[in-house]
């Protein structure tokens, strides 16, 4: 999904939104991941969304559900977040 898209950009919610319409989701059935803490994480938690950072260029977003370095940690990550 791409800002030009929507007309918004991250983190402002409604970019989150609009992809779950497409998806005919629910925000707390849809889980974002992203690696920039700001954009990705608060505009996701910000749509009630899970969020998960993946960490590779800034330090782990205090308000992720989860955060990892490695793109192959995300399944686990996923399948922890009620953990």
């Amino acid at each position: 999904m791409t800002s030009r898209l929507v007309g918004v950009r991250k983190p402002d919610p409604r970019i989150f939104a609009y992809t779950l319409t497409l998806l005919q989701s629910k925000p707390s059935e849809a889980v974002h991941v992203g690696d920039r803490a700001y954009e990705d994480v608060l505009g996701a938690k910000l749509a009630g969304l899970y969020a998960i950072h993946l960490a590779t260029s800034e330090p782990p977003s205090p308000i992720a559900d989860k955060a990892v370095e490695k793109l192959e940690d995300i399944p686990d990550a996923i399948s922890r977040l009620d953990a």
